[in-house]
């Protein structure tokens, strides 16, 4: 994945990855995100869905994608 990102929230997802290793979310037993302590403060278990890692990861598994609009739904 790439953590190069400016955005904290892109080094937890990366859609691609998704892509080239499909899956379905009931077979996820664990994920795991590494990511810089900085971003990890800014984005983890946050209230506003849109930068709380926790909730776009799961909407990543379900959507196969992590988009704009469903990070602001």
């Amino acid at each position: 994945m790439d953590h190069g990102r400016a955005d904290p929230v892109a080094a937890g997802r990366d859609a691609n990855y998704l892509k080239r290793h499909p899956f379905e979310p009931d077979q996820v037993k664990q994920v795991i995100v590494r990511a810089a302590t900085s971003a990890a403060f800014t984005v983890n278990n946050r209230e506003m869905p849109d930068i709380c890692l926790q909730h776009m990861i799961a909407v990543m598994m379900i959507d196969k994608t992590a988009s704009f609009k469903a990070a602001h739904e």
